[in-house]
């Protein structure tokens, strides 16, 4: 398995990235791990960064700059666009998930409540194969729970 190395977690709720990385540590998992609190931040932190990570968690709802926002600029940026984007999100809205499936996110990720659900969902994001992340999926394999 070839698992993520370095994550960057952009989420404006500061106990949602406390949470985790507490999880990430629990887990045993080391990735070298950032995190930026708004959209704006996290297009600043990419524009600047000397190497991308392995994978961006990205909240879809975020203050100054939205995650359907920072995805599509992402997107759209040649330097940027090969950057695996996981959505985290508390909606189940269908038609959302259609469109950040349609906007090249490698995964629609529902927001668990509760310290085990969120645990056990981590981890199966974890034991993911970094190369499979940038696979086209259909709707079925596009949203984790």
């Amino acid at each position: 398995m070839n698992t993520l190395q370095s994550v960057l977690l952009a989420d404006d709720d500061a106990d949602d990235r406390s949470l985790f990385r507490d999880i990430l540590k629990d887990l045993g998992l080391r990735p070298a791990l950032h995190t930026v609190d708004d959209g704006v931040a996290l297009m600043t932190w990419l524009n600047n960064a000397k190497q991308l990570p392995d994978a961006l968690f990205l909240d879809f709802n975020m203050p100054k700059k939205d995650g359907l926002s920072c995805l599509r600029e992402i997107k759209a940026d040649p330097n940027l666009q090969q950057l695996p984007v996981i959505i985290f999100s508390n909606s189940d809205n269908f038609a959302l998930v259609q469109m950040m499936l349609d906007e090249g996110a490698a995964y629609f990720v529902r927001k668990q409540h509760g310290y085990n659900k969120m645990l056990k969902l981590v981890n199966k994001l974890f034991s993911l194969d970094k190369r499979s992340l940038a696979d086209r999926k259909e709707m079925n394999d596009f949203v984790i729970v």
